[in-house]
């Protein structure tokens, strides 16, 4: 082992350690608040249970003939009340203390990370309320990421958007549990276009861990697909060994940040949490088939998810003469534009019972076409190098 590789891997330990530090000392700190907490949160729950907890937005306005025409595209952007109702329960966790209280016992296998802004937003704002506050930040956030994007290209940054409009965007600020991974994927994306390469590497891991303290594991690979993406339309030398170590990077973060959940709430709670998130872990991967069907579940769960990349037609035939194949460009994309497919495969139970959201990993698919397309536009162009 060379001098250089134990140094990235000590740096790594003591950021693993150190931020673990942190987020439990933040969510220990958002435990200790009082106020009008525990009551906004209460009546939030009440406030769900006596409505519709999956409302599938878009059928409500539109014409029947719409509805129809786009049921399924209309199915996808369905609100999940459900998990806000979970997630303010998270907010009123019982316990003797505030450390048993912020391991979240009913569902110790998660951090619950978002409990760190939620608590005390609903010091001062009822559930309704911050959903509205939540719309602003989302635009915000989509705003900052548009003009940081622009710096390398005005097609990029339209094309991100446009991603973002046809892959679950418009709805997103009605449920809690997505605005963690929007939220990260605003920032980190805007970030990738000003770090430089040298620390692309703890970037990845950071942001896997980051996301692992936040998320519900609702859509967290779009924290992953979309940075890089953005990176590699910014960079020239990028190479696909490069893309497969930040993946690594990234998926080892992720994955021992969320290992270190079940280990300390173990601890702390004095109950078997770990044997909890394993079988949990085992369920999600394989589990049991959401319908009766003859069918794998991962095939399920491919064909329920992938029906979203009928988005992709209209995109392929309006840019259809600008395209042509060039095997440079197009094997590290198409390795990143086919992602959601290996998400969707290994978590198949999760995917296939929960598509109407997992589905919007899809984004990263579409952003991947359209960098594809502004990459070999400019080999065209000026015939220099992808």
């Amino acid at each position: 082992m060379t001098k250089k590789i134990r140094k990235y891997i000590v740096k790594g330990i003591s950021i693993y350690l150190l931020l673990i530090s942190i987020c439990c000392s933040l969510l220990f700190l958002s435990f200790s608040l009082d106020g009008d907490i525990e009551t906004n949160a209460s009546i939030g729950i009440c406030e769900i249970s006596n409505g519709e907890i999956y409302p599938k937005v878009l059928e409500h306005y539109l014409p029947m003939p719409w509805t129809y025409f786009l049921s399924s595209w209309a199915h996808y952007l369905q609100q999940d009340r459900f998990t806000d109702r979970e997630m303010l329960k998270a907010v009123i966790a019982p316990g003797d203390n505030i450390f048993e209280r912020a391991m979240v016992p009913e569902y110790g296998r998660y951090w619950h990370g978002y409990l760190v802004f939620l608590r005390p937003i609903l010091m001062f704002f009822p559930y309704e309320e911050i959903k509205y506050i939540g719309l602003i930040i989302h635009i915000f956030g989509i705003s900052i990421i548009y003009f940081s994007v622009k710096r390398i290209s005005d097609f990029l940054a339209k094309g991100l958007v446009v991603s973002f409009f046809l892959y679950g965007w418009l709805t997103a600020w009605l449920s809690f549990q997505f605005y963690s991974t929007y939220f990260i994927v605003y920032i980190a994306g805007s970030l990738a276009t000003r770090i430089r390469e040298e620390t692309y590497p703890i970037f990845f891991f950071i942001t896997g861990m980051i996301v692992a303290f936040l998320d519900l594991l609702s859509v967290p690979l779009l924290t992953l697909g979309i940075p890089l993406l953005i990176i590699y339309a910014k960079e020239k030398r990028i190479t696909f060994m490069h893309i497969l170590l930040y993946c690594i990077l990234w998926g080892i973060g992720y994955g021992l940040f969320w290992i270190a959940k079940p280990l300390i709430a173990t601890y702390i709670l004095q109950q078997d949490i770990i044997a909890d998130f394993y079988h949990q872990a085992i369920y999600r991967i394989g589990g049991s088939s959401p319908r009766p069907a003859e069918i794998p579940i991962w095939l399920q769960a491919i064909t329920l998810n992938g029906r979203v990349l009928i988005a992709l037609v209209p995109i392929f035939l309006y840019f259809r003469k600008k395209i042509f194949w060039n095997i440079k460009c197009g094997m590290p994309l198409l390795f990143i534009g086919g992602m959601p497919v290996l998400w969707v495969c290994i978590l198949a139970n999760h995917s296939a019972i929960h598509y109407w959201f997992t589905a919007r990993i899809f984004m990263i698919s579409c952003f991947a076409l359209l960098v594809y397309i502004y990459k070999i536009n400019n080999y065209k162009n000026n015939h220099g190098d992808i």
